[in-house]
């Protein structure tokens, strides 16, 4: 049990690292999943699967695949709380390419949570994406002040639309 405990804690010091290493460029984060890792990326849902994949990439060799979605706003989540700057404004791109369906909508949300007190904002979206064809999505948006949490998430009106997302860029305005 301890062994597992260790493993566990090993795990999260590593991955807080990589996403930690991303954040040092002046404001810039980017997310492209060509070391094959999550860099922080998870499921946000139940049943949800997000995998680093080397079927589809914009550019490198990998992406981020999202599937068995069954609710609109299940998908690859990213928590930015500790990444951004309260009060700051940041531009928010990356790209997509649908992997179950020749088209459909997709959005890019932030969750932000206070005590029990949640709300979400739109960033960018809906936008048409394709199936192979990478689509970028992209918008701007200003960090809240006081939130404990906030998880920039990616989702769609389409409850079964499967994506795959690369080339994530976060930068500071």
């Amino acid at each position: 049990m301890m062994k597992k405990f260790f493993k566990l804690i090993l795990c999260f010091s590593i991955m807080l690292f990589a996403v930690l290493a991303v954040n040092a460029e002046d404001g810039v984060l980017e997310y492209n999943f060509d070391d094959g890792e999550f860099s922080g990326w998870g499921p946000r849902g139940d049943g949800v699967v997000v995998e680093v994949v080397d079927k589809q990439s914009r550019s490198g060799d990998y992406s981020l695949l999202t599937t068995g979605r069954s609710s609109n706003w299940h998908g690859p989540c990213l928590d930015i709380h500790e990444l951004v700057e309260e009060g700051a404004t940041y531009e928010i791109s990356l790209w997509v390419n649908l992997a179950n369906k020749p088209n459909g909508g997709v959005i890019v949300t932030v969750e932000k949570k206070r005590g029990t007190e949640t709300g979400w904002d739109r960033v960018a979206g809906p936008v048409n994406a394709r199936r192979g064809r990478w689509t970028q999505i992209s918008g701007q948006y200003t960090i809240p002040a006081g939130y404990d949490i906030l998880t920039l998430y990616i989702e769609s009106e389409d409850a079964t639309l499967e994506f795959y997302i690369d080339d994530v860029k976060i930068v500071k305005k």
